[in-house]
This record gives C-alpha cells, structure tokens and sequence, in this order.
C-alpha cells in the first residue's frame, strides 16, 4: 500500500473530507459546477482533503486540485449502459497516475440481479490492476 498517496487523502488522525464532483458531464453540469475550477479553488479553500472527479476535469483543472488528493472516477454511468453490461473503464491505471491520482472510484452493485456480475467484474480488474500500480 502506498503510504504517500494515501496522506495525500487521509490527515494523521486517519479522518479526510473528500468532495465528489464525479457526475459532471454526464448530464451536463449540476447546479454549481458550471465553472469546475471556481468550484475547485472553493472547495480547497474550505478545507477538503481530496476531491473526487472525472478524468476529465482532473486533465483540465491539474492546477487547481493540485493542493488535494484526488480520486479519479474510474467507471461510466450505469444509467448509460444496458443493464447486463460492465460500466465501461474510461482510462488506464498508467493514465490515472499521469494525472496525479491518490486513488480510484469505481461502482458495484451486489445483491442487484442484472448489474451484480458485471459490476464485480469491473471491480476486480480495475482493483486488480490498481494493486499492480500500488495505486
């Protein structure tokens, strides 16, 4: 496990505050993320320890989240797959850490009878190949 990384997101004390700005783009931007790096430079400013977003605005926005740690959404919307389909990984685990990623999100569904096995799926092969990367 990569200590480093892992202080980039979690204080001393083991607590973190870690905002989500992962849904920007897949339906245009929600209420306050229509300008993401003034978003960004706020949620610094207020004290946020890492924030969760897209590959995208992670590519667009380095400067800005460069204060925080950053967890990189790893998978699409479930909502634009069908439903026995694996959420589609969007980048590399080598394309994550150009970016600077601390970590990785990605979505499962256990219990839920058509996006069970494809969702554990993609978990374990994006877990998988981030543990190759000690990522």
């Amino acid at each position: 496990m990569n200590t480093r990384r892992l202080n980039h997101i979690f204080r001393p004390d083991g607590r973190t505050l870690i905002v989500a700005m992962d849904h920007t783009g897949i339906f245009g931007p929600g209420k306050g993320l229509e300008k993401p790096g003034e978003t960004i430079k706020k949620i610094v400013a207020g004290g946020a320890d890492a924030i969760m977003t897209s590959f995208g605005i992670a590519r667009h926005f380095c400067s800005e989240l460069a204060p925080v740690g950053l967890v990189l959404r790893a998978d699409g919307a479930p909502t634009i797959i069908g439903p026995d389909e694996p959420a589609p990984i969007w980048f590399s685990i080598e394309e994550a850490l150009r970016l600077g990623a601390d970590a990785l999100c990605i979505s499962a569904y256990p219990g839920s009878l058509d996006k069970e096995l494809p969702s554990m799926e993609g978990l374990v092969s994006v877990t998988r190949d981030a543990h190759n990367w000690d990522l």
